[in-house]
């Protein structure tokens, strides 16, 4: 009774482990939802577990047995990770398969080293099934850990009919695999039978890892058409907006500048005839029209967005500070310049309209030249710990392909002009660094802090 009660907490162990690196695998594909806590994932893993533990009591390697488990684990990916059902189905797939195709090399290994034994002994309580149980979680941990470290896609990028080929494939080889398991246990298979399932399953493993780069490849290559499809449009509203506004530019200045005149004729003629209080009215005009002009970074392209943006960070309560100014001799283009500046300052009163307390809302911006150089930095409050994956910050809204563009861009800006972008968080400050090569002249600008 003891030994019996032993073996099986050795099974629940195993469960357990494989639980825990199906966790592991979505932490690293996908995103945690924020709503829940460790002790969340805690119980629901203990519940998946005991269930596959008794699953696997009644039959260790079936058909049946494998599906039961994989609705646990994509129950689980549904539950407490962010992603659609598509990515989340290929990923439970992906996982069982690397387990049952592993399990495979273990029993034939271990038949073939204990020689004379065969894969039905293997499933009573004993030494041999937990030497089996060790080498098929060694050789798992193994080949999960270079999954894992392999540059992956944030999100799938597929069609339906290269994501149909793909689901399609990995379902051949796990049937394959659990074939092979139960071929191994219906044939009694003993060590000669092994060897050549063992070679047959270590040819099944080569092709699953050749299906997943394959799988990865095509899912990079579709991420950058989509994303080079998005920064297209994004880049014609852009060079739109550019349009409409040096038309609404040309029409304030002559505004201004007959309102100017207007304005000095009627003081003239309020203080000949000695109006005080319509003079009085407008001089506190005259101050008012001169606050209007809001920044003045010495770029009319800059001036135009960042006094957009400005004016929303204001009506929600952002605290706005921005020091220094552009040179006459920089060389980016008006379209680069309005979308570097809009993404970065969108990005930065994104974060800021998630802090709650509104007298922490802030948005730093300091802007200077050293010779060929610009410096941008941007510091800005943040409520949200940012999420970063294979170095790359990634955005936490639902839509994270539309959203994220605006990095994207940043990033493609920042390469272009032969520059750099760094990005550190601390203590509730965002801090974003960026150097571009875009003077022409090693000359120190007047407006260097």
């Amino acid at each position: 009774m003891i030994m019996e009660n032993f073996w099986m907490v050795i099974d629940f162990i195993l469960c357990a482990i494989d639980i825990a690196l199906y966790h592991l695998y979505c932490f690293k594909m996908l995103d945690s939802k924020e709503c829940y806590k460790r002790y969340h994932y805690l119980i629901f893993g203990t519940i998946a577990t005991i269930a596959i533990f008794i699953v696997t009591s009644i039959s260790p390697y079936s058909l049946w047995k494998t599906m039961f488990s994989m609705i646990m684990l994509l129950a689980y990916s549904l539950k407490f990770f962010s992603g659609v059902l598509k990515q989340k189905l290929l990923y439970t797939l992906l996982f069982c398969t690397l387990v049952i195709i592993t399990e495979v090399v273990a029993v034939g290994f271990v038949t073939l080293v204990k020689g004379v034994v065969t894969w039905d002994y293997l499933l009573l309580p004993g030494v041999s099934r937990l030497t089996t149980a060790c080498a098929s979680k060694t050789v798992f941990i193994l080949l999960f850990t270079v999954i894992l470290n392999l540059k992956s896609a944030e999100e799938i990028f597929l069609p339906l009919r290269q994501w149909l080929a793909i689901i399609s494939s990995f379902s051949l080889m796990l049937m394959l695999a659990i074939s092979l398991l139960t071929f191994g246990h219906v044939i009694n298979a003993s060590s000669f039978h092994s060897v050549f399932i063992v070679a047959f399953a270590l040819s099944l493993l080569c092709i699953y890892f050749l299906m997943y780069y394959f799988f990865y490849s095509i899912c990079n290559y579709f991420k950058e058409v989509t994303e080079m499809n998005l920064l297209n449009v994004h880049n014609e509203y852009i060079e739109k907006y550019l349009l409409q506004k040096e038309e609404s530019d040309k029409m304030i200045k002559v505004l201004s500048h007959d309102l100017k005149h207007n304005l000095a004729h009627w003081k003239q003629l309020a203080e000949d005839k000695k109006y005080i209080d319509t003079l009085k009215s407008i001089s506190q005009y005259e101050q008012a029209f001169e606050q209007s002009k809001l920044i003045d970074v010495n770029n009319d392209t800059a001036n135009a967005i960042m006094n957009q943006k400005l004016l929303f960070a204001t009506q929600n309560n952002i605290e706005v500070n921005i020091r220094g100014a552009f040179d006459e001799d920089i060389l980016i283009s008006k379209m680069d310049l309005c979308s570097l500046l809009g993404n970065l300052l969108d990005n930065a009163i994104e974060a800021n309209m998630l802090v709650m307390n509104n007298s922490e809302r802030k948005i730093s911006m300091l802007i200077r030249k050293d010779g060929k150089f610009l410096f941008i930095i941007l510091e800005n409050s943040y409520k949200l710990k940012p999420i970063i994956k294979n170095n790359v910050f990634v955005t936490q809204k639902n839509n994270r392909l539309t959203h994220g563009i605006g990095m994207i861009s940043i990033q493609n800006i920042v390469n272009k002009y032969e520059g750099s972008m760094n990005t550190t968080h601390h203590e509730n400050i965002f801090k974003t660094s960026i150097m571009l090569q875009v003077y022409d002249k090693k000359v120190k600008s007047p407006f260097h802090p």
